[in-house]
């Protein structure tokens, strides 16, 4: 895979992973190609939902962070 692929696929996973954890809707990323989907996944569970606002803390989106950075786009 390329690394323009790559990025867009770890782009689309991270914008799809929010919305879904969000919404709190994780079945709707079974529209998605599977490999979206498992990064997807990856991303709403690496993710801390606080809050009417549904903001993440500074500290649970330093947590997010670094474990997206540890996920990386090549690890599905």
């Amino acid at each position: 895979m390329a690394e323009a692929d790559e990025q867009q696929l770890f782009t689309e996973a991270c914008l799809h992973g929010l919305r879904a954890k969000l919404c709190d809707d994780l079945g709707s990323l079974d529209r998605f190609p599977p490999q979206v989907a498992a990064m997807a996944r990856k991303v709403a569970d690496a993710l801390e939902v606080s809050g009417a606002g549904h903001d993440l803390t500074p500290e649970s989106h330093l947590r997010w962070t670094a474990r997206l950075q540890k996920a990386g786009p090549r690890r599905l």
